[in-house]
């Protein structure tokens, strides 16, 4: 190989560095703006949240006291079966 062969192979590295930077930064932003799209895309398709009346706000419009809430057990249902549950082993 010669002197004047290898001058030019920095500069050739450089310039297919180059291409390959600009390359993916291309990819990348494009990806980006992909995912941007796909994103609303879901978020539009999603149905929506039902409402869920807070318990604050309706005891305050019935004047009543903050002490009457929502007790802890309500809406839970009795557990079936015999009251020990195994886990794992044999």
């Amino acid at each position: 190989m010669t002197r004047s062969e290898t001058a030019g192979s920095p500069r050739a590295r450089d310039d297919g560095l180059r291409r390959i930077r600009k390359l993916t930064w291309r990819i990348g932003l494009a990806a980006t703006g992909v995912t941007a799209v796909v994103g609303a895309r879901f978020a539009h398709l999603a149905p929506p949240l039902p409402h869920v009346p807070s318990s604050q706000g309706a005891s305050s419009s019935q004047g009543a006291s903050s002490s009457q809430g929502i007790s802890s057990s309500q809406g839970v249902s009795p557990a079936l079966g015999g009251g020990q549950a195994v886990s794992g082993g044999s």
